[in-house]
């Protein structure tokens, strides 16, 4: 049986049939159901159907949105992923200097008014207790013809997201945003496509297109996966990534769980024993996770740990990140204590270490 992606979230939103508007292709709507289903399937991504909500396109009023977002950000508890993903127009309130969602009754002459702006959407976003944030915005200059998300009806300019309101919106620790594109391109749609570039090859990654053979899909590597396979299908599009997290956190089990959900965390662990590992690797490699190599050689990557003023604190460190789910893509504190044991066969006290983690994991 699958396991549940029992600490997952998510409000999606996707708006085609704008009301005074331009609408946008059906992709867009077919974006927030297709994004829905998938979290919600046990052979992929996991999440329990009530923790997904999917605000109805005729329901995404300005009202609507404000609504479903308060009741989202408190309905997230502090150990949770929360992911917000909106597919359809941006806009930039050049007036206000701030860019804003259009809900499906925003109106092109008052977009100031009509849109839920940044300075909102960021205090909501702020409000969610957990640290494991990420906003997915499949609305940047979407202006152009039906192969792009289209703006047409001479209002062009004032479509888009510009990229200081991305920043904004992922102030906050443990805030990652995700958008579809450069504030100077366009998101496009394929020919007849169902869904649009960008959805697409997010889709994908969560389908296992961005594994690491852990298990789950996690933000970075989901990035990483995205930010290649965009381009690829349009030269002219570029996801851009922001954020203030420093722990590659979990998005979702990857395939129904292929391995254990958290094989790096080591919240199970009594304190003594995680106590004990920074100990024991301190001893064995005094000049910290890079002596030996032994954290790169685990799978690890010693560029996302916080360095500190000697070898014993750095390990330390690096193990209360590892617990985090950080360090690295492929690193598992299993992976570490074996590699330790392959240049240590004989050290009793990584054998002991080896079965506790097991039995606990």
């Amino acid at each position: 049986m699958p396991d549940d992606f029992t600490r997952g979230r998510a409000l999606v939103v996707g708006i085609s049939n704008y009301k005074f508007v331009a609408p946008l292709p059906l992709a867009a709507c077919n974006d927030a159901a297709d994004i829905a289903q998938l979290l919600c399937s046990s052979e992929f991504c996991g999440y329990r159907s009530a923790a997904v909500q999917v605000v109805p396109e005729e329901e995404a009023t300005l009202s609507g949105l404000r609504s479903a977002i308060k009741q989202f950000t408190a309905d997230c508890d502090r150990d949770e992923t929360a992911i917000f993903f909106f597919s359809g127009h941006g806009a930039r309130l050049t007036s206000l200097q701030q860019s804003g969602l259009c809900p499906i009754d925003c109106t092109p002459g008052d977009l100031d008014n009509s849109c839920l702006k940044e300075e909102e959407l960021s205090s909501y976003i702020k409000s969610i207790k957990s640290e494991r944030v990420l906003i997915v915005l499949d609305a940047c200059h979407s202006a152009g013809a039906s192969a792009i998300k289209s703006s047409a009806g001479g209002v062009s300019d004032s479509f888009g997201y510009f990229d200081k309101s991305l920043s904004a919106l992922s102030n906050g620790s443990g805030r990652a945003i995700l958008a579809s594109s450069r504030s100077d391109e366009t998101s496009g749609i394929g020919p007849g496509a169902r869904n649009s570039i960008f959805t697409q090859c997010f889709l994908d990654g969560l389908k296992g297109g961005a594994s690491k053979s852990e298990g789950i899909i996690r933000v970075f590597d989901l990035f990483e996966y995205v930010s290649k396979k965009v381009p690829s299908a349009n030269p002219r599009q570029h996801p851009i990534f922001k954020c203030e997290i420093q722990n590659n956190f979990p998005i979702a089990l990857d395939r129904g769980g292929t391995k254990s959900l958290i094989k790096s965390d080591l919240s199970n662990l009594a304190p003594e024993t995680i106590a004990n590992l920074a100990s024991l690797l301190a001893s064995l490699y005094p000049s910290g996770p890079s002596d030996q190599e032994i954290w790169a050689r685990a799978g690890g990557d010693t560029s996302r740990l916080i360095g500190s003023s000697t070898g014993r604190a750095n390990w330390f460190a690096a193990i209360r990140t590892l617990s985090k789910g950080g360090g690295g893509t492929d690193i598992t504190v299993l992976r570490l204590l074996q590699t330790a044991l392959e240049d240590h066969p004989r050290n009793h006290e990584i054998s002991s270490l080896l079965a506790t983690i097991d039995r606990s994991l």
